[in-house]
């Protein structure tokens, strides 16, 4: 579900400078862009922190 939030903010994020960077404002178009990179971010740690739980108890299981 992660990857493909993260692949929708991507889409979105050239959708946005392909079609609308014409109609709208410079500083519009960078507050959008600082948001979906924020958002982005926010999706990159939680995959982070999903791999490592995962890896975690990959090694708990092994160590028994």
């Amino acid at each position: 579900g992660l990857r493909l939030a993260h692949n929708e903010a991507e889409k979105f994020r050239m959708e946005i400078i392909n079609k609308y960077k014409k109609y709208i404002s410079d500083e519009k178009l960078e507050l959008l862009e600082n948001k979906l990179a924020i958002l982005e971010d926010e999706l990159n740690l939680r995959m982070q922190y999903l791999l490592a739980a995962n890896e975690e108890m990959k090694m708990e299981g092994k160590s028994r």
